[in-house]
């Protein structure tokens, strides 16, 4: 899909702000090493010597001018016998340094949220054209349409399912049948619990994005493939809560082979947040008994709200 003026111009101000921080964050680490303070032949004091300025302009000189050939500078001393490293190796030394506080100081920076909710709600609909444009498996090919995520782009609360349901395509939403009437009690039940968790607060997504049934040799490939779109849509989103349904969503955002059951009631985190798994409402229907253990995890999963 293509993107009109005001999307473009807004993607390009997102790009502009983040260089802008970058750039602020950069000069801060230079003054906190008091870059700043240096004095004007700081060349003399990193041991560079006049003859070394010199060479370079004569060089310099000589490129513009052919018929001038630039003296060979001299070979450098040796290195003292003490061991010590010479001072023309210090500028490593505080680059290092540099680095590394500006390394902090973005980190902290990323660490908040930089974005407002129009923002994300940019980002959302930037990703979701590039889903529907997305040819990366076999399902590209061959669905009938793409269920991308919905709820409010500021969620504190995020669901994430496997997919890859024609029917949820046609339903508009994610889960169908028994699964979802049992999927809304629970939702219901949780905002009883927290208001963050009401139905209208909550964001929802499903790891593949097509409405095609994959075959079943398929899924693990295909999931895997749309991966990247849900660790794009966590960071865009940033939730403080996930809650991933099913043991074919666990096992694609985790890479584990570990069953559903073994992970359950345990606190985990993906792309920096707090994730619980549970089982999926289609195994409640099979298995009534698994009720009261999804119930303990999603009051888990509401104690972080």
């Amino acid at each position: 899909m293509d993107l009109n003026e005001t999307q473009i111009q807004t993607a390009l101000t997102l790009l502009l702000r983040d260089a802008v921080h970058d750039l602020g964050n950069w000069l801060d680490s230079q003054r906190a090493l008091g870059a700043d303070r240096l004095p004007l032949d700081a060349d003399k004091s990193w041991g560079i010597p006049e003859s070394g300025v010199s060479v370079a302009m004569s060089a310099s000189a000589s490129r513009s001018d052919p018929s001038r050939s630039a003296p060979r500078p001299a070979l450098p001393p040796s290195a003292p016998s003490s061991g010590s490293l010479p001072r023309a190796t210090q500028p490593s030394s505080a680059t290092n340094k540099s680095m590394a506080s500006f390394m902090e100081m973005r980190e902290a920076q990323t660490s908040r949220q930089l974005f407002t909710p129009a923002e994300r709600q940019m980002a959302i609909d930037v990703m979701n054209a590039r889903c529907r444009a997305c040819r990366q498996c076999p399902l590209g090919s061959r669905r009938r349409g793409v269920l991308c995520g919905y709820g409010p782009v500021d969620a504190d609360l995020m669901f994430i399912a496997a997919g890859g349901n024609p029917g949820e395509l046609d339903a508009g939403r994610i889960m169908t049948g028994e699964a979802a009437a049992l999927f809304d009690k629970i939702v219901l039940a949780m905002a009883d619990l927290k208001p963050a968790a009401a139905p209208d607060r909550i964001y929802m997504t499903n790891i593949i994005k097509c409405g095609c049934s994959p075959a079943r040799s398929q899924v693990p490939e295909c999931a895997v493939r749309c991966l990247g779109f849900i660790r794009e849509e966590v960071q865009i989103v940033q939730p403080k809560v996930i809650v991933v349904w099913g043991q074919m969503a666990y096992r694609t955002m985790f890479g584990s082979d570990a069953l559903i059951s073994q992970v359950r009631g345990s606190v985990l985190c993906f792309e920096g947040v707090t994730t619980i798994a549970t089982h999926h409402p289609m195994e409640l229907i099979k298995q009534p008994n698994l009720k009261r253990r999804v119930w303990e995890d999603v009051k888990l999963a509401a104690s972080y709200l």
